[in-house]
């Protein structure tokens, strides 16, 4: 069976969308296979998130830590994704 329009559309903006907080940790020195991960872990949280209401209550408290933690705990990601290289 075919996707809808509708989906494709919110999957698209939630991989564009996860895409800025990837970044971030890309310029912080992450490992490539780390930051790959990190994205289809927000991807698929997202989608979830959007098909499964119910489940709002868990993801979205630790997607908003997920999305934000790169941009207030900078430093101390550069550290830890340098140490375990």
């Amino acid at each position: 069976m075919f996707l809808s329009p509708e989906f494709l559309v919110v999957a698209l903006l939630v991989a564009l969308i996860a895409l800025v907080p990837t970044r971030k940790l890309q310029t912080l020195g992450w490992p490539t296979t780390w930051l790959r991960t990190y994205w289809v872990v927000l991807v698929a949280c997202g989608l979830i998130l959007g098909e499964v209401p119910s489940s709002a209550r868990l993801l979205v408290p630790a997607l908003l830590i997920a999305g934000v933690l790169p941009y207030l705990a900078g430093g101390l990601l550069r550290r830890f994704a340098r140490r375990r290289r």
